[in-house]
């Protein structure tokens, strides 16, 4: 995430492209496997990018940058940002990767094609199933209601309060 420019961001098709990463603060030219996928982002982050790009599009490269429009390359700085943001908004503290486990299983739960899932994540349809089968088992139709109403835009004062506060 810390890698993404704006170049990568396809707001129109609501996308983004992974095809290099930042590790230990240094740019790397693939992924870790390799491949470069274009990822569908959620109407959440979408919602959570158009701000963003009106504030630093013109200014910075990256995505999510220091105010100063530099790159991150300590990572205590985002880190820090979303430990911040939590307790803003007063939710149990999750690592950063879990997230992506969550994109996943949501995915699967609202019935996204699990081969489109696991190139979306960077995964293999293996891991896919053997990961994420059992959150696939236990589903009911009122998670999947749960699941897909959360996705949707309707994060208005969620948005506003976290870009507001992560900025500062």
């Amino acid at each position: 995430m810390i890698a993404f420019t704006w170049s990568d961001v396809d707001l129109k098709k609501g996308t983004i492209r992974i095809d290099m990463a930042r590790v230990m603060g240094r740019d790397k030219d693939t992924t870790k496997t390799a491949l470069v996928r274009d990822v569908e982002l959620c109407p959440r982050a979408i919602a959570v990018l158009k701000p963003r790009r009106a504030l630093t599009g013109l200014k910075a490269e990256h995505v999510f940058d220091h105010d100063s429009g530099e790159p991150y390359h300590d990572l205590q700085i985002p880190w820090k940002r979303w430990v911040f943001a939590h307790k803003t908004l007063g939710i149990r503290y999750r690592e950063p990767y879990q997230m992506r486990h969550t994109s996943v299983t949501w995915n699967l739960v609202i019935g996204k094609n699990l081969l489109f899932v696991a190139h979306n994540h960077g995964h293999s349809a293996v891991v896919m199933l053997k990961v994420y089968a059992k959150w696939l088992a236990g589903s009911t139709d009122k998670d999947v209601a749960k699941i897909s109403a959360a996705m949707e835009l309707a994060c208005g004062a969620f948005q506003e309060r976290l870009i507001f506060t992560a900025g500062q």
